[in-house]
């Protein structure tokens, strides 16, 4: 009884001639494998643009602030003194609005 035991049924059904994974189920899984990995590829490549892509949609530009202007003046500069020098206790409220009188009535 050729075929029947595991002697007959599975030495052919493994065979590359004409079992059950013969060349052309060998081929065709094959094809798919590769197919498959290609897919997981592509799928990776484009999630991950993807979230790059949103990542940066949404994100809004941060608002313009001009640059402080510089201290075109001397009395500019001599206030932000002033005004520096009471903040760290230097000179007293009197001290402070005195000096910054005397240089506005310059």
């Amino acid at each position: 009884m050729h075929g029947y035991g595991f002697d007959g049924w599975c030495s052919t059904a493994f065979s590359g001639t004409n079992g059950l994974f013969g060349s052309g189920w060998m081929v065709t899984t094959m094809g798919l494998g590769l197919l498959l990995i290609v897919a997981l590829v592509v799928w990776l490549v484009w999630s991950q643009r993807d979230a790059a892509v949103r990542a940066t949609a949404h994100q809004v530009p941060a608002p313009y602030i001009a640059p402080p202007a510089a201290a075109s003046t001397h009395e500019d500069s001599a206030e932000r003194i002033a005004r520096e020098r009471f903040a760290r206790g230097e000179i007293d409220r009197d001290e402070y609005e005195r000096l910054i009188a005397a240089l506005r009535n310059r």
